[in-house]
């Protein structure tokens, strides 16, 4: 019973702080000019580490299994703190997103690899943007749709069972915000016609390499663990034709953003008829390993939030091989 009344008293002042933060918060943050709120984000960040003591805990206990590159207590503290600050970035990014304007995106977001890009539109059988939820990974489409590319991203439905009212208020404040961008959003359920005709238009169309949607799973090698991804981007190339281009975010100290267009992956003739084979999704898995590798703090919180989400039944897949067969 003093459980129950503690659990609901917890959920109450948990929907007030997301109530604050999303309606007089969030209309504060955008009421200001941008330019201070950029130079506010090193500071709120900050604080953001320094309240996090559980939080930190937690990361600090898996870094080491999951990043075992991560070896000294020292540098593990390093990544916790960093990925603590990039994810509150992201959620602070958020708030003003919608109504962010090309001037601002060129000032925040540095682009690297473009003639990549450029080298797969020029083929003309559209490009695939393989993205991951790595870093500020909402960034990425509308810097496309400024750099003046008709850009589509298809995604899964919105996972509302089991939301509280104050949940799904948020989730519609997000998409009318996001409404307002450069970029068209697809899902995967009603518009997949729609987007095997944007490649075909050859327009820019984003997956998430690491999303939980799909059906055939295939197990690779990832951050040197058994894990399982969706054949889905290799299936939509086979299919069209379409090249595919990874694509990252990579914050910088100052929390402006580097954005990669790695080198296209062309699917051969030889493989455009038959199935996904092994060898083309580990090369793909290969790039997003090294990535997530090489930048711990852009990938661990949501990697944890995904497990998280896993264990009570929001997602029913896994990334990792022993997970991924547990909820399956």
């Amino acid at each position: 019973m003093i459980r129950s009344i503690f659990k609901r008293l917890r959920t109450s002042l948990l929907d007030l702080v997301l109530l604050l933060y999303w309606y007089p918060v969030r209309k504060l943050i955008q009421g200001l000019p941008h330019g201070l709120v950029f130079k506010l984000t090193g500071t709120i960040t900050g604080l953001a580490v320094l309240i996090s003591f559980g939080v930190r805990k937690q990361l600090e206990a898996v870094v080491p299994e999951w990043f075992p590159g991560a070896r000294f207590d020292r540098e593990v503290k390093e990544i916790v703190r960093r990925s603590i600050a990039n994810y509150t970035g992201r959620l602070l990014e958020e708030m003003y997103l919608g109504s962010i304007t090309k001037e601002q995106i060129e000032k925040m977001v540095t682009v690297t690899g473009r003639e990549n890009l450029e080298t797969s539109v020029k083929r003309g059988k559209g490009t695939i943007i393989l993205l991951s939820h790595f870093g500020s990974f909402l960034l990425p489409l509308p810097a496309i749709g400024f750099m003046g590319y008709r850009v589509s991203q298809l995604a899964g439905p919105p996972i509302l069972k089991g939301q509280r009212p104050i949940q799904e208020r948020i989730f519609k404040i997000k998409r009318k915000d996001l409404s307002g961008l450069p970029v068209t959003f697809l899902r995967s359920d009603i518009h997949l016609k729609r987007a095997v005709n944007a490649l075909k238009m050859n327009d820019l169309l984003a997956i998430a390499f690491d999303g939980r949607e799909g059906d055939k799973w295939m197990e690779v090698n990832f951050l040197g663990r058994k894990a399982f991804f969706s054949p889905g981007p290799i299936r939509m190339a086979q299919a069209t034709g379409a090249s595919i281009v990874p694509t990252f975010i990579i914050r910088q100290k100052d929390h402006t953003h580097r954005l990669i267009f790695e080198k296209p992956v062309v699917i051969g003739e030889a493989l455009r008829n038959g199935p996904v084979s092994v060898s083309e999704m580990q090369k793909l898995a290969d790039i997003f390993s090294d990535y997530f590798s090489s930048y711990p703090c852009h990938a661990i919180i949501y990697l944890l939030i995904t497990e998280h989400k896993v264990a009570k039944r929001v997602f029913t897949r896994s990334i990792f091989k022993e997970n991924h067969e547990k909820a399956g």
